[in-house]
């Protein structure tokens, strides 16, 4: 659920979570802890490989979309975002689209809410 784009600034966490069609689990490794989050199969993709980092990244729409597909699911852990800061270039046509690959309808429901609730607090139309 990280971006190549500006969606977030200054985004820190201290278990970075990660997307895969594995189980939600927590791993362990000596650069840190990382939140794996149980994406559906039909819902695993939009990444792109990150030239010098040496792993897949999701664009700042897809991220944001998948973070308020698994608030769905896990409690809402991941849908309220007090650090959201969203640059110009982020495309809410786009997130929606992105959306479109959820099958669940009512992860798909809460997810097209809460992207329209972050809309308005942007103050786009």
């Amino acid at each position: 659920m990280h971006s190549s784009g500006d969606f977030i600034s200054n985004y820190v966490c201290s278990e970075p979570p990660l997307a895969s069609v594995a189980h939600t689990k927590e791993i362990r490794t000596n650069a840190g802890i990382f939140a794996v989050h149980h994406l559906a199969p039909s819902f695993f993709r939009g990444f792109a490989w990150r030239e010098g980092g040496g792993f897949f990244i999701a664009d700042p729409e897809k991220a944001l979309v998948d973070c308020l597909y698994v608030s769905t699911f896990r409690g809402r852990r991941f849908s309220h975002f007090p650090e959201l800061n969203l640059s110009e270039s982020f495309d809410f046509k786009k997130a929606v689209a992105w959306a479109a690959f959820i099958k669940s309808g009512a992860a798909l429901k809460h997810v097209l809410k809460r992207l329209a609730e972050i809309k308005m607090g942007a103050g786009r139309k």
